[in-house]
């Protein structure tokens, strides 16, 4: 009985399908709205204090987000490469010269400095880019795209516009201005907590 309550048999919502439906991977019932809305009610009867409008959005917002890092990784997929290394290469790519310090990679992305380490050390065994001396500080070190890298990154870019364009044609400009206002305002309330 460690199943919350309308998973179980006694609940008026549920049916033995529904218990099946809910253990199956990506794509199964939970991806289905209405039925979050369902439970979501539910627990606002059960519970009149339950915040049921904020547990939807964060429901919605947890799988809009799994299913665009679904189809971001499936994209990149195709080069053999993941999304903190594409964000690398998309970083040096717009840099000046096509290269960057590794500090400034950090700072910019906000990766550990260990990741970074790592992503441009396979970076580096591709030929995608390589360390040079920076021109400014001989005791640094500069990571720049490699003329391969160059290219790759350039198909990655176009590959992520096409994806964008795609992922977003289903709302107006004014929707997509409704959105970001209402996620700056979000992460502006969570950094103030």
């Amino acid at each position: 009985l460690l199943m919350p309550f309308y998973f179980r048999k006694e609940c008026p919502l549920n049916s033995g399908y529904l218990i099946m439906s809910f253990l199956l991977p990506c794509g199964g019932i939970m991806n289905n709205i209405d039925l979050l809305k369902t439970i979501t009610n539910y627990k606002k009867i059960k519970n009149p204090a339950y915040p049921a409008q904020e547990s939807l959005l964060i429901h919605l917002y947890i799988r809009v987000n799994d299913k665009i890092q679904s189809i971001i990784e499936n994209e990149l997929s195709e080069y053999r490469i993941n999304t903190s290394t594409f964000m690398v290469l998309v970083s040096l790519y717009m840099s000046d010269d096509y290269c960057q310090s590794p500090s400034d990679i950090y700072k910019e992305l906000q990766f550990s400095k260990t990741n970074i380490t790592h992503i441009i050390d396979k970076l580096e065994k591709k030929n995608i880019a390589k360390r040079i001396n920076n021109k400014n500080d001989r005791r640094s070190k500069s990571i720049c795209l490699t003329p391969d890298g160059v290219t790759l990154a350039q198909k990655l870019i176009n590959t992520q516009n096409v994806m964008l364009k795609k992922i977003w044609s289903g709302l107006s400009d004014d929707e997509m201005k409704t959105f970001e206002l209402a996620n700056k305002k979000l992460l502006s309330n969570l950094n103030v907590n």
